[in-house]
């Protein structure tokens, strides 16, 4: 985006250079309040992704009351995984060949109904259906995100991307802060009872069906005219990625991220079992929070490090240092070092993952981002899952502070000997 010349007026001023050269670091809330647009969206969003939140600690919370081994909460994550791997190529392609407001309407609908199905699992001790449920909300959640992914470039179009995709981000991470909280007081209150979080979760879906209805989404620019044919239209996408070597480069990039963020989700339960001693439930709420409230610090830090968006060593070099905390956690045997590292985390990942998409949305053809976006998800579900599986696996086998070491060397040292050998070359 070349730089504007900046008039005084801050409305004209769309450069998120001057942006912030005005201060607008204290009215980024009052430049998105101006976008009705993206107050419609953001407010439907942010309702649904505290439900999300409501959802994925009951969950976690059922498979780990009916298992009795964190190794059951991994393997919920291996069957929403399954679902995954299914039907996101299928999700890539509908998102880019047709209407993505639809899609996003349409799965907001269904995932409500299936939320509030939850109940089912405790009110008739019809517990199979746990795994099944998870599956078909993960499903639809699957034709969802890259719609929401690939869309909000026009949703966005009268903001620059680096502000509402900050603010995104913060929004994002307040939810997360603010949802395990409440689901620990409710879980608590209700004395373990989880219905009340699967009910909330649903009617989330719904408030933001009412307003995802009165977004504007903009209109797509040359969009194919061939008929969709699933196997020919995935493999355009996959040949689109292959050609961009750095954007294939960011993608790849999201595995180690999305295995540090799964093992992060799993360990979790055992770190606040360990660390505070009051039952493996109650800590959680801390920890997810911290590594929030890390997330929403970085995000906005992200346009002093907009710079480094398009260069490689800055995603490797985050990367590395998520390593590296995993492995001070599992050394460190101190409570305020695993919330301090807990914070970091939180800053390093969520940074490195919002500005790549904030890359991806800026840099590749509109009617391509929904393929891209579908195997960026991929590699990361299959991230994701292998780290949340072994990392349950792991902690049952060996304790906390070895899976912690383990899954840290692993993320780190391919990056550091990668560093250590550029560094020889020089010499």
């Amino acid at each position: 985006m070349p730089p504007c010349l900046c008039t005084g007026d801050l409305i004209c001023c769309r450069s998120i250079d001057c942006f912030y050269s005005l201060g607008g670091e204290h009215q980024l809330i009052g430049t998105i309040l101006k976008d009705r647009n993206l107050v419609l969206y953001f407010t439907g969003r942010f309702i649904s992704s505290l439900g999300d939140n409501f959802l994925l600690f009951a969950q976690s919370i059922a498979a780990y009351l009916l298992t009795d081994s964190l190794a059951g909460v991994g393997a919920l994550w291996i069957v929403r995984g399954v679902a995954s791997l299914l039907l996101i190529p299928v999700g890539g392609v509908l998102t880019d060949r047709t209407n993505r407001k639809t899609i996003i309407l349409v799965t907001d609908f269904i995932s409500g109904i299936l939320s509030i199905s939850y109940i089912f699992i405790t009110q008739g001790n019809h517990y199979w259906l746990l795994p099944l449920l998870a599956f078909a909300s993960q499903s639809v959640n699957r034709f969802s995100s890259p719609a929401l992914n690939a869309s909000f470039k026009d949703v966005s179009q009268n903001t620059d991307l680096e502000i509402s995709g900050s603010f995104a981000a913060v929004l994002g991470q307040t939810a997360v802060i603010i949802g395990p909280v409440v689901a620990s007081i409710i879980y608590f209150i209700f004395n373990g009872k989880t219905d009340i979080l699967f009910i909330a979760d649903g009617v989330s879906f719904f408030i933001s069906f009412i307003f995802m209805c009165g977004v504007y989404f903009g209109k797509r620019t040359n969009p194919e005219s061939k008929k969709i044919h699933f196997y020919r239209d995935m493999f355009n996408g996959m040949n689109y990625v292959k050609e961009n070597k750095p954007l294939l480069f960011l993608i790849i990039l999201l595995i180690p991220i999305a295995l540090t963020g799964k093992t992060f989700e799993v360990l979790v339960l055992g770190i606040s079992e360990m660390k505070w001693g009051i039952g493996t439930i109650g800590g959680i709420g801390i920890y997810l929070s911290l590594f929030a409230l890390g997330g929403i610090v970085g995000s906005t830090q992200i346009h002093k490090w907009k710079h480094l968006m398009n260069r490689r060593r800055f995603y490797a070099v985050s990367t590395m240092v998520l390593g590296l905390l995993f492995i001070l956690m599992g050394l460190l045997d101190y409570l305020w070092v695993s919330l301090l590292i807990t914070f970091f985390v939180g800053v390093f990942s969520n940074v490195t993952v919002t500005m790549a998409q904030i890359h991806i949305q800026k840099t590749v053809e509109n009617n391509y981002l929904g393929r891209v976006f579908s195997a960026w998800t991929l590699l990361a579900v299959i991230g994701g899952g292998v780290g949340a599986y072994l990392s349950g696996l792991f902690y049952d086998q060996f304790g906390l502070r070895v899976s912690l070491i383990l899954f840290g060397a692993f993320i780190a040292v391919p990056y550091a000997i990668c560093f250590l050998i550029v560094w020889l070359k020089r010499i």
